[in-house]
């Protein structure tokens, strides 16, 4: 049965990033169902939206700015996996997504600029908000180009440990002891100190203390 450190189960961008970062600290593998991007995935396609405060979570705020600067470090030329554009949300002002904003510590580069619907539609002609409404301007928002940071990824996992991504389902993560074995839909089995599933939608079928949550 072949052993790994780390093996990596569903390679969207979630786990291309988890495996190019595991490379570098023990024998890895990743498995992927189809191949890297495909439309199955959450991460398929042109582009992501990327922004850079989140009303959900200030939490998710510092990571977002802390995860920029990765992705600019994947890029060979400018622009290549980020392409600043700028970013307008908006909301009736007692709206979640308009009061529930605030800047972290961690963050302290994000800006929001708040508009005025009027304002808007003078700054962005091609966007008129209801006149009772307003607008957050996230000025160092942007695109992710999803499909290049995959590639750019799993390049970097390959590059430090060729024949490290394998087409294969994983039908099964079970832990044994101190290691996790894995099995694949054609029956092979797969050692590793550690599992990473980053599976999406199929993730309740791997691991079925999730199906009740």
């Amino acid at each position: 049965m072949p052993t790994y450190d780390f093996v990596v189960v569903g390679l969207g961008v979630m786990g291309a990033a988890a495996l190019a970062a595991a490379s570098t600290r023990g024998n890895v593998l990743g498995l992927e169902c189809a191949s890297p991007g495909h439309e199955g995935g959450s991460s398929h396609g042109e582009s992501r939206v990327f922004r850079t405060s989140s009303f959900e979570n200030p939490a998710y705020t510092a990571l977002a700015q802390r995860s920029l600067t990765v992705w600019r470090g994947l890029e060979r030329v400018p622009h290549e996996v980020f392409l600043p554009t700028g970013l307008v949300e908006a909301g009736p002002p007692d709206s979640s997504l308009v009061r529930e904003r605030e800047v972290v510590p961690d963050a302290p580069s994000v800006s929001l600029e708040q508009l005025a619907a009027a304002e808007v539609h003078k700054r962005f002609p091609a966007i008129e908000i209801p006149p009772h409404w307003v607008a957050l301007y996230q000025r160092e928002a942007g695109i992710l180009r999803a499909n290049v940071a995959i590639k750019r990824l799993l390049d970097l996992a390959l590059n430090r440990q060729p024949n490290c991504v394998v087409s294969a389902m994983a039908t099964s993560i079970e832990q044994i002891g101190d290691s996790v074995e894995i099995t694949t839909a054609t029956g092979d089995s797969i050692s590793a100190g550690a599992a990473i599933v980053t599976a999406g939608p199929w993730i309740a079928a791997l691991i079925p203390e999730l199906r009740e949550r």
